[in-house]
């Protein structure tokens, strides 16, 4: 039996390998969003707040970034204090609306918290992680336009 050319076996070998990598590098289905969350249609969300006249908190944020996890924390912190204040959408990065909200508001970083009054206008527009009370500052500047 005639054994094939030593370069005919390198090809072969990466060939192989070149099929197997392209295909484990590969993602086919886009990241699931938590279940509580999921079907979530944030613009219409937020939508609804402007329209009604209510103090809007729109946090543009990533689950992978380390300010976005800060920034997270902190208005987890915070946000209690408002609730029936302020409305609170938490546009993470993969749910359904978060890009169309990010592109209306020109978010090109993250985390970016954008402050909008009761007017439907954008109040503030915030790149970075906020301290709590900085966030607090924002917040009640907010409600008081409610």
């Amino acid at each position: 039996m005639h054994k094939p050319a030593g370069w005919i076996r390198i090809v072969i070998i990466v060939a192989v390998f070149a099929i197997v990598g392209y295909g484990l590098g590969r993602v086919t289905e886009p990241a699931t969003p938590p279940a509580d969350v999921a079907g979530m249609d944030l613009v219409a969300e937020y939508d609804a707040a402007v329209a009604q006249g209510r103090p809007v908190y729109v946090l543009i944020h990533s689950e992978t970034c380390a300010s976005c996890v800060e920034m997270a924390a902190t208005a987890e912190e915070v946000l209690p204090e408002y609730d029936g204040e302020v409305e609170f959408i938490d546009a993470l990065n993969g749910l359904q609306g978060s890009e169309e909200l990010a592109g209306r508001f020109e978010a090109n970083y993250i985390p970016t918290s954008v402050f909008v009054d009761a007017n439907g206008e954008v109040a503030d527009f915030v790149i970075g992680p906020i301290e709590a009370p900085d966030l607090r500052e924002e917040l009640d500047a907010l409600a008081a336009t409610k």
